[in-house]
């Protein structure tokens, strides 16, 4: 008789758990469905400046969880209009983030850029729209002109017309007369 009472109190207590861990499980799955995450495929996102497009984004996919500002963005391609029709340049990278609470874009993997004044190319780069500041922490290769440079860093304005290269080196023999620099 004692083994049955411990046992129908073993059961008991055996049930009480189960129902206890059951209704926490449900408690993170509802928390899991508050931050849920949007996907979407093949996007595009267009940002004006009065009546002329200032950017255009493209992208085969983006995530964003619903409680973030945050996009992620998956082979993504970013084209900024100049104010004259002459001056676009576009940006191409594996993935970028859109961070609209810090308005900054962060693209990363296989990062290349290619504009009316030479074109770039990194692994990571970083586009402060506040700012207008587009700048990569990490090695750069620039191509003006077929002259290449290579930089630890790189900075400039969101239309390269004005880029910097820290600690840069160059490859061939280029003179006073054909220097782009």
């Amino acid at each position: 008789m004692r083994f049955f009472q411990k046992l129908v109190i073993f059961i008991f207590i055996s049930l009480v758990v189960i129902s206890c861990q059951s209704q926490l499980e449900k408690q993170e799955k509802s928390k899991d469905i508050e931050k849920s995450l949007e996907i979407a495929d093949s996007i595009i996102i267009k940002q004006y400046d009065g009546q002329r497009i200032a950017w255009q984004l493209y992208a085969d996919r983006m995530r964003k969880l619903t409680d973030k500002d945050i996009l992620h963005f998956y082979s993504m391609k970013l084209v900024i209009f100049g104010k004259e029709k002459d001056s676009t340049s576009t940006i191409f990278a594996d993935s970028a983030k859109i961070d609209d609470n810090r308005n900054l874009i962060t693209g990363k993997g296989n990062v290349e850029i290619y504009t009316p004044k030479g074109n770039l190319f990194g692994s990571t780069l970083k586009w402060d729209r506040n700012s207008g500041r587009i700048y990569s922490n990490d090695s750069v290769k620039v191509i003006k002109q077929e002259n290449v440079l290579y930089g630890k860093s790189f900075r400039s304005d969101d239309q390269f017309k004005h880029m910097v290269l820290e600690k840069a080196t160059a490859t061939g023999e280029v003179s006073a007369k054909e220097q782009v620099w």
